[in-house]
C-alpha cells in the first residue's frame, strides 16, 4: 500500500535546541517499518542556523531542495551543495546546514 503525506497532514516542529544552533523546523517526520531501517524528514533551516555536532552509524543522505546545503566533517573542510544530493558515509561525524548565503 501507498501512504501519501500531503503538507496538511505532516505536523511541524522547532528544532530542539540540543540539537539545532539557530531556528529549524522540522516537519514530515517518517520512519518505515522493520525490516527496513529508513527514516527521515523535511528540516527547513533559517539562515545561520545550523546542526549540532552529530553522527549517523548508518550514514545519511541530504537532499538539498532549496538554497545551499553546507557539510562538515569533523577536521575537514566546509562542503556545499548547491540544491544537491550529499551522501554522508556511516560513522562520518559532522554538522548540516542549509542557507540562502554562503558560510561566514
Amino acid at each position: 500500500m501507498t501512504e501519501i503525506m500531503s503538507r496538511n497532514m505532516q505536523d511541524e516542529v522547532e528544532g530542539p535546541e540540543q540539537f539545532f544552533t539557530g531556528r529549524a523546523t522540522i516537519r514530515g517526520q517518517f520512519a518505515r517499518d522493520d525490516p527496513s531501517r529508513v527514516t527521515g524528514a523535511i528540516v527547513t533551516f533559517e539562515p545561520g542556523a545550523r546542526t549540532a555536532w552529530h553522527s549517523h552509524p548508518l550514514g545519511q543522505t541530504l537532499v538539498v531542495i532549496d538554497g545551499v546545503g553546507w557539510t562538515q566533517v569533523q577536521d575537514g573542510p566546509v562542503q556545499s551543495s548547491p540544491k544537491a544530493t550529499s551522501c554522508c558515509a556511516p560513522q562520518i561525524g559532522g554538522i548540516g546546514t542549509v542557507r540562502p548565503r554562503s558560510p561566514r
